[in-house]
C-alpha cells in the first residue's frame, strides 16, 4: 500500500488517496448500546473501530503540499487517529465498558507485572496474620545471614582495613522497608526462575498476567 502510494506521486493529477489504517475489535459483550453494521464485516454487533487517517483540518495543506511537489511518503504528521464504536459514537475511555492494557513485549522490563502478580497472590492467599509470619521469617533470614561465619569474616576484615569518612562499614542485606520481603518473592515457572525462562516465555506470560491483573480490577 505504502509503495504503490509513493509510485502514484510521480502524476500529481492521479494521485492515490492517502492509506488509512483500521482496526477492528469484535466483542463479546450483550451491551446492544454499541452494536451497529458500522464496520468493514458489517456484523450486527458491539465493537471498537480504531481508523488511522488524513486529518482534513489539514486537507488543504496536503492538497497545495502536493502541487509543490513536496509529498514524497505518506504524510503520517498530517493524521490522526479516532476511536469509535460501531454505534460510530465516540470511545471515552473513562465511561467504555471495555478496558484496555498496554503491553510493551519489546522490554525486558517486566518487574511491575510479576511484582503485581505476587502481591496480587500474597493478598488473595493469606490472611493478614500469615503475611505478619512470613515477614517475620525474612527477617529471621537476615539474622542468620549476618550470624553466619563467612560474613562475620568478611566484615571484621572490611573494619580492619576500609574506612569511609573515618568510619567502619560492613556488607548487609539491604532493606529497604518494612515489606521489603515481598520484593525479594519472585515467580518459577515449573522449578525455573522467571529470569531465566527466556525472552519469548517472558513475554507470553507477561501479557497473560498483565489480562489476570487486569480482569481482577
Amino acid at each position: 500500500m505504502r509503495d504503490k502510494y509513493i509510485k502514484s506521486l510521480d502524476d500529481v493529477k492521479n494521485v492515490d488517496e492517502p492509506p488509512r489504517i483500521i482496526i477492528e475489535a469484535y466483542l463479546d459483550i450483550e451491551d446492544k448500546k454499541y452494536a451497529v453494521t458500522n464496520n468493514e464485516l458489517r456484523e450486527d454487533c458491539p465493537g471498537i473501530r480504531v481508523e488511522l487517517a488524513l486529518n482534513e483540518i489539514y486537507a488543504d495543506t496536503y492538497k497545495q503540499m502536493l502541487k509543490d511537489n513536496e509529498i514524497f511518503d505518506i504524510p503520517v504528521e498530517f493524521y490522526t487517529v479516532s476511536y469509535h464504536y460501531f454505534s460510530s459514537e465516540p470511545v471515552v475511555y473513562r465511561f467504555s465498558p471495555i478496558k484496555g492494557v498496554f503491553i510493551d513485549t519489546t522490554r525486558k522490563d517486566y518487574s511491575y507485572v510479576v511484582d503485581k502478580f505476587v502481591t496480587n497472590n500474597l493478598t488473595t492467599y493469606l490472611n493478614s496474620q500469615e503475611r505478619t509470619d512470613l515477614s517475620t521469617a525474612y527477617r529471621k533470614s537476615r539474622h542468620t545471614f549476618q550470624k553466619n561465619e563467612v560474613v562475620k569474616q568478611l566484615n571484621e576484615l572490611i573494619r580492619q582495613n576500609v574506612k569511609v569518612n573515618d568510619k567502619d562499614v560492613s556488607i548487609d542485606l539491604r532493606e529497604d522497608n518494612v515489606d521489603e520481603w515481598k520484593n525479594q518473592m519472585f515467580v518459577v515457572v515449573e522449578k525455573t526462575p522467571f529470569e531465566n525462562i527466556g525472552f519469548g516465555a517472558q513475554n507470553a506470560i507477561k501479557i497473560e498476567l498483565a489480562i489476570k491483573i487486569l480482569e481482577s480490577r
